[in-house]
């Protein structure tokens, strides 16, 4: 009795070991069932996307299929999404069982001393069997298009450790099962690489997380939004996290992210990037922002480093402060130059703040227009070099901002091409403007504080209009102070311009004097009719005297 009482006594303690060890120690996946020629669990895949060299058509049926490499690797090509109708969040770079995916697959293996620990050799697909699993996929040089009409509910891309919870399931898209625990869950370190959205309507966001606790410190290296719209949900934008593009890290960094000549509106935030290692925004509007329009943050382990520059945008009811910083770290270089802010600020009237600034990190926030307030308001923060000089001095921008200038400023003018108008302020942005221009195009200028010589090199058929103070030279023709010319007429001709301001076409000169003053033509033609009719009648009474 007294034997079988120890017999149990040990029983029991060797379940209670077990009990401490996680049971998905001894529950292996079994991956050789896996079929990656089929879509997941077995359906069939939808067609194709249209293939034309590195541009791949996507429809709805097929765009995160495509995503997911079921039809070859996505890196170096453009992903257009043709017209449709897509109703779900498209996932960048998750691990999949598709070859096209290029996913690296790690069993683990697990050990009290040190839990779960990645094999270091990459097994393949039908190879895994750890209940807990590593993957790693890396997308590069990608692009994302679209027609003209496409709205797209957002993207998103995470990596660390993944599993299901009570309230939420996961899913493992490589050995295709469901996760509603940490049972069977994996880790994945998704890492992305020069990844372009152009052009792009999105109704919600781009989603962006970095949890891994593997790697290196950066993941994400190199993502560009050019010329994109934010539409955002004004029934949404109280809430906490609700970003147009947002990217989270505790100890990762995002390295060199762009946003430029993009429109965001009603958002909490625009822009939030945790743990930042250089970044860009520019020329761009943010419009009704529950908090920050722009937010450079610093994660748990990771101060903002690197070059940041905010230069050239509008930013108009940020219900906070515009633009935020983090811990800033040693070598840091923020310039935040020639930005219009309106309407915005917190209860305290303050538009930019930092949270901690290390000595020999620099910031520069000179020639801003600060919503009209004095700079000790703008900028109270102590450790914040605050602004000689405000109002902006050069840039280009999508709204009028002539009356946002510094008093440094020279020139500013409008530039309407193919139907849409930029406005322009400085010599830089109205050369390039010229530059770039073609027949057709009209450039007026609004303001100017001097004579001032533009560039030699314009095109024949653009209009120059002169709404300024001052005279100018533009393709060494000069134009006096409201007078116009169009480049290349056979003959160089100014009139004063009919319409003030912008320009929403091509401005036709009148075909008249040089002068420009067209007011005496009915005198002058009345005059010489006079002296026709003269001459006709001297020469009548002289051919009569002669037959008498």
């Amino acid at each position: 009795m007294r034997g079988k009482r120890r017999w149990g006594a040990l029983l029991a303690s060797v379940m209670m070991v077990l009990t401490m060890i996680p049971a998905v120690a001894f529950a292996d996946v079994d991956a050789s069932q896996v079929d990656p020629d089929k879509g997941y669990e077995g359906t069939e895949l939808p067609a194709a996307p249209e293939m034309n060299g590195d541009v791949w058509t996507v429809t709805p049926e097929n765009a995160q299929y495509t995503l997911d490499g079921a039809y070859g690797s996505i890196d170096g090509k453009t992903i257009h999404f043709s017209s449709g109708e897509y109703t779900d969040v498209l996932v960048i770079n998750r691990a999949t069982k598709y070859v096209g995916s290029n996913t690296l697959y790690y069993n683990m293996t697990y050990s009290t001393e040190e839990g779960w620990v990645k094999n270091e050799t990459a097994c393949n697909l039908t190879d895994l069997t750890s209940n807990i699993r590593t993957y790693e996929r890396t997308v590069s040089n990608v692009t994302f298009t679209a027609d003209n009409d496409v709205v797209l509910p957002g993207f998103s891309t995470t990596s660390g450790h993944i599993y299901g919870s009570e309230s939420a399931s996961a899913y493992d898209y490589v050995i295709e099962k469901t996760l509603p625990g940490t049972a069977g869950s994996y880790h994945a370190e998704c890492l992305l690489s020069n990844i372009t959205f152009d052009g792009l309507t999105i109704k919600d966001n781009v989603a962006v997380g970095d949890y891994y606790s593997g790697g290196g410190d950066t993941a994400v290296d190199g993502l560009h939004f050019i010329g994109c719209t934010f539409q955002g949900d004004e029934s949404r934008m109280a809430t906490n996290g609700y970003t147009a593009i947002r990217m989270m890290a505790d100890s990762k960094y995002f390295k060199d992210i762009e946003v430029t000549d993009c429109n965001f509106s009603d958002y909490f935030q625009g822009v939030y990037v945790q743990g930042t290692d250089g970044l860009t925004v520019s020329n761009s509007v943010f419009d009704n922002t529950t908090h920050n329009a722009i937010a450079v943050q610093s994660g748990n382990n990771s101060s903002v480093r690197g070059e940041i520059s905010i230069t050239e945008n509008i930013i108009k009811r940020a219900n906070d402060r515009a633009i935020r910083f983090g811990d800033v770290d040693s070598g840091t270089t923020a310039v935040v130059n020639n930005n219009v802010m309106i309407d915005s600020g917190d209860s305290e009237g303050e538009l930019i703040k930092a949270q901690t600034i290390v000595e020999n990190a620099t910031f520069d926030l000179e020639y801003n227009y600060w919503d009209g307030k004095e700079v000790t308001t703008a900028v109270p923060d102590g450790n914040i070099a605050r602004p000689v000089t405000t109002g902006i001095v050069s840039g280009v921008f999508p709204e009028e901002v002539t009356e946002y200038l510094s008093q440094d400023a020279v020139v500013a003018a409008s530039f309407t091409s193919n139907g849409e108008t930029k406005y322009l302020v400085g010599p830089d942005a109205v050369n390039e403007a010229l530059g770039s221009a073609s027949s057709g195009d009209v450039l007026t200028i609004l303001s100017i504080s001097e004579e001032t010589t533009f560039t030699e090199d314009v095109a024949e058929g653009v209009t120059i209009i002169n709404n300024g103070g001052s005279q100018i030279t533009v393709g060494g023709v000069e134009i006096p102070a409201n007078e116009q010319v169009t480049i290349g007429e056979e003959e160089m001709t100014t009139t004063e311009p009919s319409n003030q301001g912008n320009q929403e076409g091509t401005a036709k000169p009148d075909k008249t004097a040089q002068t420009g003053d067209d007011t005496d033509l009915a005198l002058m033609a009345g005059i010489l009719a006079l002296a026709a009719a003269g001459a006709a009648g001297v020469l009548l009474y002289d051919r009569k005297r002669r037959e008498n």
